[in-house]
């Protein structure tokens, strides 16, 4: 049985991989940000 680091590992990755085809599959895309990011504006990894 996997632990919950390895579960979490493969959500990740298969979440990243279901972004990766939604973005190839679409006709346009539009990103956003803005200035002095908090805490929940990254990913650590």
């Amino acid at each position: 049985m996997s632990n919950s680091a390895d579960l979490a590992s493969c959500e990740s990755a298969d979440i990243q991989r279901r972004i990766l085809e939604l973005i190839e599959g679409a006709s346009s895309i539009a990103i956003s940000g803005h200035t002095s990011p908090d805490g929940d504006a990254w990913a650590p990894c």
